[in-house]
């Protein structure tokens, strides 16, 4: 019988071997090209994990799952993970290659996800309810949105960032308020309105759009809308989180896929208060590799390492904003 814990045991071996491909890259030892698709099989295997814990039986009856699975109780897997999970990436890149896309135990658990959850809505909800209507009031909301942010003279933030880096905390703070409850999921983004003064001496203020990104992978299409149409950028990173360095990566080639580069651009490397796990180094290097051969990926940078509990903290990023 397998172990209880053979997920997480199989995550956290996964997140060891893509941390050793990252450092052979750092090092020289693997180009970036390679590392990228390893990479890319490090996401889809942490996705698959993720739809298999979610608690439906129906996903461990697939083939494909029951394979991994047997897999991850024999000997050879506990002696050397690192072995077998090189021979699955490799088994993963050479049915890419030869278009086999019916091997992709990801699609599949997710269709069987999909198709499972269908099932169960058909038999609960009566067909004459299944018409969803969006309330005309939140029409008028979404619209009121559309109009404030074509104006043209007033300046768009996009901030990114992953769970728990802090962009919330610093959205509300620039807002003068001490937390934010407003969270719109399915749109992919949280808008909203501040207003700051344009420097000390002046009462002039300047009307920002802080439009706070949704980090999961099923968002990606609506920030790069949102990458394009931003005036500034800015990337919040947890530096106790070493998964932040990888989320870090990919932000900076969502950026550059949508050419939406040569804007100013803050990255806020917070809680350095905390054991660090990422240094500023390290991001001047990412975006250095990502940069190479081409024009630089924004046109000023600012890479400001700090912690909300200094004072000074929130004024520095207003201070960026309104420049």
């Amino acid at each position: 019988m397998a172990r209880p814990d053979i997920w997480t045991t199989y995550s956290q071996k996964l997140y060891d071997w893509i941390n050793q491909k990252y450092s052979s890259l750092m090092y020289g030892g693997l180009s970036e090209d390679e590392y990228y698709a390893c990479l890319q099989f490090y996401e889809t295997e942490i996705q698959m994990v993720s739809v298999i814990t979610s608690g439906d039986s129906l996903l461990l009856q697939l083939d494909e799952v029951k394979e991994l699975r047997e897999l991850l109780e024999t000997e050879e897997w506990l002696n050397s993970p690192n072995t077998l999970i090189e021979l699955r990436f490799q088994q993963s890149r050479s049915e890419k290659e030869n278009g086999n896309a019916g091997s992709d135990i990801a699609t599949k658990v997710i269709a069987e996800t999909a198709k499972a959850e269908l099932s169960e809505l058909e038999e609960i909800i009566p067909s004459a309810k299944k018409k969803f209507t969006v309330p005309q009031s939140v029409k008028n909301r979404i619209q009121k949105s559309i109009q404030e942010m074509s104006t043209t003279n007033e300046l768009k933030v996009a901030i990114v960032g992953s769970s728990g880096s802090g962009k919330t905390t610093i959205r509300a703070a620039i807002e003068g308020k001490k937390r934010t409850v407003r969270h719109h999921k399915g749109f992919g983004a949280t808008i909203s309105v501040a207003k700051l003064p344009r420097g000390e001496s002046t009462n002039e203020k300047v009307k920002i759009f802080l439009i706070e990104l949704d980090s999961g992978r099923q968002n990606e299409v609506a920030r790069k809308g949102f990458y394009k149409s931003a005036d500034k950028l800015m990337i919040v990173l947890d530096s106790s989180e070493e998964e932040d360095l990888y989320f870090f990566q990919q932000i900076l080639r969502e950026i550059r896929e949508v050419n939406a580069g040569e804007k100013p651009c803050l990255v806020v490397l917070n809680k350095v208060d905390k054991k660090r796990k990422i240094k500023k180094k390290q991001l001047e290097k990412l975006i250095s590799q990502v940069s190479a051969g081409r024009s630089p990926l924004f046109s000023q940078l600012l890479i400001l390492e700090t912690t909300m509990k200094k004072p000074k903290t929130i004024e520095r990023i207003k201070a960026f904003l309104t420049a």
